[in-house]
């Protein structure tokens, strides 16, 4: 064997020893638990198990690639006060990326604006101090409720976003919203017409998705 052809194996058995490290370590990669922490909108509110906006989200995620386990601690009903309880439970206190997305039903029943500051400060400060990224997702108040209270409650979530220096959407129901007439749209609700049905979730997903995966990728070079 000549000494160019001893190389030239050599160079080839290299190569192919990198490309099969650079794919080794690409399925190696540590997955990352992401626990959704919301209420009826990400709970998959009387739809079919795999409709919900976590498996949904989770489906999508993983068909692009990113190694990731999504779990919901998402109750219909839950508000921001419900939500100080999951801080320290499972599967909240073992998530890498919380998506925090709480906070309908305290305007549906008209809480205090402080006092949904104060329940987001608590869940925000003891998630960041183990360091967990924290995704705020959140909500804006219906006309109806007043111009004062609508206020007020919006600038919650817009306040507490720039505080924590949070990945944030505005209005996580927007895709579910019509801004022409100022109404929900129907068609993408279930017959309460104040929940998502199977395709408002893929609605959702589609609206937030691309933020979740920034954070996905934030997260991987932290």
């Amino acid at each position: 064997m000549s000494v160019a052809v001893f190389f030239e194996e050599k160079l080839l058995r290299l190569f192919f020893l990198g490309i099969f490290l650079l794919g080794f370590q690409a399925q190696a990669a540590e997955k990352l638990v992401i626990t959704v922490l919301g209420d009826s909108l990400t709970s998959g509110f009387e739809l079919r198990t795999n409709e919900g906006y976590v498996p949904v989200l989770e489906k999508q995620l993983l068909s692009k690639g990113y190694n990731v386990d999504l779990r919901s601690a998402s109750v219909a009903g839950q508000s921001t006060r419900q939500g100080r309880d999951w801080v320290f439970v499972e599967p909240v206190i073992s998530a890498d990326i919380v998506l925090l997305q709480l906070g309908a039903n305290d305007g549906a029943y008209r809480v205090l604006p402080e006092e949904i500051q104060e329940n987001l400060d608590y869940m925000i400060t003891n998630m960041q101090g183990r360091g967990q990224m924290v995704v705020l997702l959140g909500m804006k108040m219906s006309p109806k409720y007043g111009l004062d209270y609508r206020m007020e409650y919006d600038a919650v979530f817009e306040t507490t976003a720039a505080k924590y220096n949070l990945m944030f959407e505005p209005f996580i129901y927007a895709p579910l919203f019509d801004f022409d007439t100022l109404d929900v749209r129907r068609e993408l609700l279930l017959d309460d017409a104040r929940h998502p049905n199977a395709e408002g979730v893929r609605r959702l997903v589609e609206h937030t998705q691309a933020l979740v995966e920034k954070a996905i990728r934030k997260r991987r070079a932290n």
